[in-house]
């Protein structure tokens, strides 16, 4: 679906890999898209554009990390949603940093903080490997990834975030959903 979405006259994708590539910290973007037929114009736009890319199934996300994961050979893997094109580079940052300072598995905000961020989670590599050698068939780490981390912060070392006051925002929805949305984020 993000791969028809176009916002600002480009694809909803291309927002969200032009956006990481300003990222300090980040050194390579896969997309882990499906093999649907349907995802075909997605994967030959990567190919366009240069952008890595990998097929797997469409009903294990987890899989398709793992693909990823194989293609580049991270210590730390970013997962960003298709369909968040107002990521921020400088908040991913943020959350990198603070994840390599404590040598931790994942970040989260610390309790009673909140932030203008959406769709992103980083994730060290054991981190990974423990959810494919323990969670594989878990439906909540199959679909949603790092939900399963967030269900069992006690598995993995967690790094804990203060954000930049200038992100401190709470109930905005940055993710296009809906062709209402897409009306949102072009505004």
């Amino acid at each position: 679906v993000s791969g028809s979405i176009e916002i600002a006259g480009k694809p909803l994708i291309w927002h969200v890999i032009h956006r990481l590539e300003h990222s300090r910290r980040i050194g390579a973007i896969v997309l882990a898209t499906t093999t649907n037929p349907a995802d075909d114009p997605l994967a030959a736009w990567a190919g366009r554009e240069g952008v890595a890319c990998v097929r797997g199934s469409e009903d294990d996300v987890l899989g398709r990390f793992a693909l990823a994961a194989e293609a580049c050979d991270p210590d730390i893997i970013v997962r960003v949603n298709a369909d968040a094109p107002l990521i921020d580079a400088g908040f991913i940052d943020a959350m990198l940093d603070a994840m390599i300072a404590e040598d931790a598995d994942f970040v989260m905000l610390k309790p009673g903080t909140v932030a203008l961020h959406d769709g992103v989670d980083p994730m060290s590599r054991r981190a990974l490997n423990l959810m494919l050698a323990e969670a594989r068939e878990d439906p909540v780490a199959r679909e949603h990834v790092t939900g399963w981390l967030k269900l069992h912060p006690h598995r993995i070392k967690v790094a804990l975030m203060t954000p930049d006051p200038a992100y401190a925002f709470e109930g905005a929805r940055l993710s296009v959903d809906t062709p209402d949305d897409v009306a949102f984020i072009e505004a």
